[in-house]
Formats: C-alpha cells, structure tokens, sequence
C-alpha cells in the first residue's frame, strides 16, 4: 500500500492505495507535499466510477471519471477511479469538505499577490483569470485556477493551490497573503476599479464558489463565510485590458475613489 500526504491552506489530506495511481500524482505536486499529521484519511480504489459502492459512507459524489464517499464525522473517505488523473478533482472535493469547518473557501480564481497584499481575481469561465495572473504586473501567482481563502484574526488570509489553468505556465508555490481586494473580472480597455455594495458583493463570491456540499448547515456555512467576507474586504468590479501590467493603474483609480 503506497501513501502520501498533500497539504494545501494549512490543511493536510492523506491518501493511500496503489502506488500506480499516486505516484505520478505525487509527482505533479512535489511542492504540496507534507509530512505533518493528516486530519483527512482517504483510500484510493482503480475500477469503474459508475460501478463504485459506499455503502456507510454519508456524502456521495459521482462524476464521469471517479467517485468519491466520504465519512464526515470520522474524516475519511473512499473514491473510485479509471486513471491518475482523476486524483486533482478528488483532492479538490475533499478539500473544499475539509475547509468548511473554518469558514474556508475555495474560489474559481486567480490568487496573487502586489506589494505584499492578496488579490482575489474571481468570475466564470472564460472572464480572464489566467490573462490577469499572466498580465497584471503581480510580483507572485498563487494560482490562477482555483484560489483558497480562510480567515486570518479579524480579516482573511488568500493561499495558493496546486490547482491551474491547462493554458498557465504551471508555478506551483506554497504561500499565503493578507486578502486586500476581491476583484469582480470584467473585460475593458481602461483599467479601473468599481466598489460595488456588500449584498452584491455576497451574490457574486457565491457564483465562484467551488462548492458540492448541498446540506442545510453547510449552506449555511458557505453563505456565512461570503458574508463576512464581503464585510471585510474591499470588493469591486476590477475592470481589466488584455494586455498589461495595468495594477498601478487600478490602484491609482481606488486611491481618487
């Protein structure tokens, strides 16, 4: 039985079963790697997704190229997959579980980080994530994909993931900052920043959220944790051209405003 562990935002996942399926993913994420102690246990089985049983297992989720049950009061699970590959959506499934506890979130995104402070690049397919982490003049990427947010004291802390874009240049690092903007993407040829209201704020974190959990409380949890996310840092829609550097000039717009 081979195992590794995967840390990311604080929090380390243990996984285990053939040493076929992990270690090429272990591979793909050296940097995430982690010897601390795992909260989250997580047997891997190579067979059919659509075949897969959990018979005591409580949240279920079936996609087309694995499935996965986990146990949430025991912190241990079990997936079924085809191919390795299937590991990066397993990893990202059980984290999102394993975040909720602690308000945390993990947004489609672009993380990065100017002059010490976070930016939450967030919107749907296709808004400029990946063109804003290439082209925006940031001094650090933490991902352009998939972006974690937690609490941090009285505001919050923006962590990288080892989760990117197929189109990115793939810079896998292990790091944190102070979350400063959440910037709304929107395409324009002048770069600006538009303060949007708190409620509005709330309804477009949401849109990004990576999320599965369907149960009341963890609902709850999630629509809590954007609330007071909102509250507490400064958010906007960030108005953005193709082609950059273009940050000093968003931050000249948010200085006048």
């Amino acid at each position: 039985m081979y195992s590794i562990s995967v840390e990311v935002a604080g929090h380390c996942i243990a996984f285990y079963g053939p040493r076929a399926l992990l270690s090429p993913f272990a591979s793909a994420l050296a940097p995430f790697l982690s010897h601390a102690p795992a909260a989250w246990s997580v047997e891997i089985l190579q067979g059919l997704p659509e075949q897969a049983e959990f018979p005591s297992e409580d949240w279920i989720v079936r996609l087309r190229n694995y499935a996965v049950g986990l146990c949430l009061q025991q912190k241990t699970g079990r997936a079924v997959l085809t191919r390795w590959e299937g590991l990066w959506g397993i990893l990202e499934l059980v984290l999102q579980v394993a975040l909720l506890p602690s308000c945390g979130l993990i947004f489609h995104a672009c993380g990065a980080v100017y002059r010490g402070e976070g930016w939450l690049c967030f919107g749907p397919s296709e808004s400029g994530k990946s063109t804003a982490g290439q082209n925006g003049g940031f001094d650090l990427v933490l991902s352009d994909e998939r972006a974690v947010v937690l609490p941090d004291g009285d505001g919050f802390r923006l962590w990288s993931t080892p989760f990117w874009s197929q189109t990115s240049e793939i810079r896998f690092v292990q790091a944190s900052a102070p979350l400063c903007y959440l910037g709304w993407l929107q395409k324009d040829l002048r770069p600006h920043f538009d303060l949007k209201p708190k409620d509005e704020m709330v309804a477009l974190l949401l849109s990004c959220v990576h999320f599965y959990e369907t149960s009341y409380t963890a609902c709850a949890q999630v629509f809590d944790a954007a609330c007071k996310l909102a509250e507490s840092v400064m958010g906007g829609a960030l108005f953005v051209p193709r082609n950059g550097p273009w940050l000093d000039a968003v931050l000249r717009t948010i200085s006048k405003g």
